[in-house]
């Protein structure tokens, strides 16, 4: 025998039975969690934003260190018409 698609549905809503909800005691419990973690998530904001600031300051003192070495090699080498002016002429293959 076939249903009908609305007829179907219809059946299934009937025959199903109303939700359970949970006892007062869990509710309270999962909004004291809740609140909770919200709390604690307010906290630690200042604090991941803090660490980005610190980790993005070394990473550009890293990047303007290393540059400054370049630099300082380039302008070495431009000054003295050596390419590798730190290692004896022996070692100096480039």
């Amino acid at each position: 025998m076939l249903y009908s698609l609305p007829r179907y549905r219809k059946g299934n809503i009937r025959q199903s039975a109303p939700p359970c909800l949970p006892d007062a005691n869990t509710i309270w419990w999962r909004a004291q969690l809740r609140n909770r973690l919200a709390m604690e998530e307010r906290v630690r904001r200042p604090l991941r934003i803090a660490e980005r600031l610190a980790c993005t300051a070394c990473l550009l003192a890293v990047a303007v260190l290393s540059a400054l070495l370049t630099w300082g090699r380039i302008l070495v080498a431009s000054t003295t018409g050596k390419r590798f002016p730190h290692l004896p002429p022996h070692c100096a293959i480039l």
